[in-house]
């Protein structure tokens, strides 16, 4: 039996191997006419939809893998990984391919929470080290294109819905193709700005997050002091990461006196959240410090098509973080204080956007 796909003739031995070798759509079983249907299905499959790219996005904690078929906006099959089970980026990404039982990917686009600066990559938050000709080397892969993952994250900003994001305080829409800004604390502070540029949409990145924070009082001077340890700068990341809650609650305790206990950000918010008062005090002011830092970066980009928070970290408090303080800090801006109240904020609900961002850039080619 002989069947053409195009211009393509092939037969049933075709239709066998095609099942066999890649277990694509069915187990061949049954009757020649059933595996030879079979076989054609999955050919057909191959022959419109074959093509897929790896996409990751890559933290200093834990790094997640999907596949997106060509031309396609939709991560698929996305997996989560911790990084300290593997000695490598490369070993993480073959365990992935490995458990999805994957068609061999085409390109990679990594997103990777380092600066883009040649290579080799340098995570900054974990020993990794990445290249592009190792990883095409070791994952059989055509190309490998590596973006900061901010970068990433503001390119999927023009495809959120409505449902992916809920607003904090209530300033408006923002003005339409306006510079938008995605700002977030995970295991560093990601920061970029989004910029229309004609049709298109382009990241404007750089590593924000490590600029050195501002106290404004006699109070948070001490409490600068009191958090610094060994840092000789004490950034915006020292204060905003995922270890920054903890060092706001044990400064708060060194300078009022009180004993600082071991106690870690996800046990701080989940205990201000059920009323403890010292807790409760970290959290507000680690989101007044927040709300400080994304309004300084709103005036810096001229966010004016909004500032969205990204980062697991604050998924965790949504309604607390509403209430804070966040969004009066982020107005307080002097003579620039109509131009901040002006400019919407969002908290990014949906999860595994960085990866939706990495679609992009592989669709935009940016």
């Amino acid at each position: 039996m002989t069947s053409h796909v195009g211009n393509a003739s092939w037969n049933t031995i075709d239709a066998i191997g095609l099942c066999i070798s890649r277990d694509l759509i069915f187990r061949a079983t049954s009757t020649e006419h059933d595996i030879y249907a079979r076989g054609f299905f999955a050919r057909q499959v191959l022959v419109v939809a074959d093509t897929y790219h790896l996409v990751a996005d890559l933290g200093g904690t834990n790094v997640r893998f999907a596949l997106v078929q060509e031309g396609k906006a939709v991560p698929e099959h996305v997996e989560k990984f911790a990084n300290n089970n593997y000695d490598s980026f490369e070993e993480a990404a073959q365990d992935y391919l490995a458990k999805v039982d994957a068609l061999q990917p085409d390109k990679a686009c990594i997103a990777v929470a380092a600066p883009i600066h040649g290579e080799p990559i340098n995570l900054t938050n974990y020993g990794w080290q990445l290249s592009a000709p190792a990883l095409c080397r070791q994952l059989g892969l055509r190309e490998v294109v590596f973006v900061n993952d901010y970068q990433a994250l503001a390119l999927a900003l023009p495809d959120l819905k409505s449902s992916d994001r809920v607003q904090i305080g209530n300033h408006g829409c923002g003005v339409k193709h306006g510079t938008r800004l995605v700002i977030g604390p995970g295991t560093g502070l990601g920061v970029c700005g989004l910029v229309r540029a004609g049709e298109h949409n382009l990241p404007v990145s750089g590593e924000g997050g490590h600029i050195s924070f501002a106290a404004r009082t006699v109070q948070e001077v001490e409490l600068m002091q009191a958090v610094a340890g060994e840092s000789s700068v004490v950034s915006a990341e020292w204060l905003l990461n995922g270890k920054g809650l903890e060092r706001l609650y044990n400064g708060l305790a060194a300078i009022s006196g009180r004993q600082a206990v071991s106690i870690s950000a996800r046990e701080i918010s989940q205990q201000a959240l059920a009323g403890n008062l010292a807790c409760v005090e970290a959290l507000n002011l680690y989101c007044r410090f927040l709300g400080r830092v994304a309004g300084d970066y709103a005036l810096i980009f001229g966010a004016t098509g909004g500032v969205y928070l990204g980062g697991g970290i604050l998924r965790r408090f949504p309604e607390f973080l509403a209430a804070s303080p966040f969004r009066s800090e982020f107005d307080d801006k002097g003579v620039m204080g109509d131009y901040a109240r002006a400019i919407p904020t969002f908290l990014i609900t949906a999860r595994h956007k960085t990866l939706w961002g990495a679609c992009a850039w592989l669709r935009q080619g940016a």
